[in-house]
């Protein structure tokens, strides 16, 4: 991911919290199982 190794990164959305705008990238979230643990945590390097 471009943010890990510390370049740009471009927001895809924008999240209001309060009277703050912060810009945001939402990612599809996975659920994560016994089944899936190598394809998902272990593939990240978690």
């Amino acid at each position: 991911m471009a943010w890990a190794r510390g370049d740009a990164v471009k927001s895809t959305a924008a999240i209001s919290i309060g009277n703050k705008t912060t810009p945001a990238i939402l990612l599809a979230p996975v659920a994560v199982i016994k089944d899936n643990i190598k394809q998902t945590v272990i593939k990240d390097g978690f």
